[in-house]
């Protein structure tokens, strides 16, 4: 799953900014998100009223600053985006974009990490077992999920991968389709080491929430989890990371360069 989640972002990588503005309009962005975002959150942690009553009030101050600045940033990048797409991607573009992309996560997180720090160190004891049960119920489903056979899984990934392509680009020649599947073919299965470093950093996470940790040690360790999160990759998984990120930024130039020129028009409208 994390490696259909992880194609689909880079094939639509150019489009990003683009799918947000399109798909999740100003009504949604006003009044959806920040409603999803806390019962996101209170689904992990089950807020008390008092917990959930903060996070609703930093949310509050923290969509409305995003609301300006930001947005402005994103459709600034969104325009640059489509010069880029427009005359074929190379290398440097995918430099440019996951540099922007990982910029303005950094950006978002360094301002919402320290609110964030403060609500989980008011959390009991109930709520963080509440989130150990959370977590493992989810990683049983994965686990269910990464033992049926590889190639069903593959075969059912592409086909969301292909969905994906075709509603930004139009419907692919079957030629198309053929030299699409053989490069995403070309990518590993990571999910395996993904599952194991995902339990492994949720183990972390919930020692340090049970250490009755200072307010600097949560900052500091969700700064480590979401800032510099490329940076504290577990030695043992780096280099399964690095060669799969390597095969999805060949597949998605070589999925644009498939790209015929009526195609690409109808990408970056």
């Amino acid at each position: 799953m994390r490696r259909v989640k992880h194609a689909i972002f880079l094939i639509a990588v150019t489009l990003l900014f683009s799918v947000c503005i399109k798909a999740f309009n100003k009504i949604a962005y006003n009044t959806l998100l920040p409603r999803i975002i806390v019962q996101r959150i209170n689904k992990y942690f089950d807020l008390n009223s008092a917990q959930e009553a903060e996070l609703k009030a930093k949310l509050k101050i923290h969509h409305a600053w995003h609301r300006e600045p930001q947005l402005k940033r994103y459709v600034a990048d969104l325009s640059e985006i489509k010069r880029r797409f427009a005359r074929k991607l190379n290398n440097k573009d995918i430099d440019w974009l996951l540099g922007n992309l990982t910029l303005h996560r950094n950006t978002l997180f360094k301002r919402v990490i320290p609110d964030l720090a403060g609500i989980l160190q008011t959390l009991e004891p109930r709520q963080i077992d509440h989130l150990e049960k959370e977590l493992a119920e989810e990683n049983a489903e994965l686990r269910k999920r990464l033992k049926r056979p590889l190639a069903e899984r593959q075969a059912e990934e592409f086909a969301t991968v292909l969905t994906h392509v075709e509603n930004w680009a139009g419907k692919l020649t079957d030629e198309q389709k053929q030299k699409l599947k053989e490069k995403y073919a070309a990518i590993p299965d990571s999910v395996g080491d993904w599952l194991e470093y995902r339990i492994d950093q949720q183990a972390v996470f919930l020692r340090l929430l049970r250490s009755k940790p200072s307010y600097k040690q949560i900052v500091a360790d969700l700064e480590g989890r979401m800032v510099y999160q490329e940076k504290n990759v577990p030695k043992q998984f780096k280099s399964s990371f690095a060669r799969t990120a390597a095969l999805m930024r060949q597949m998605i130039l070589g999925a644009d360069d498939l790209l015929t020129a009526e195609q690409r028009t109808r990408v970056i409208q």
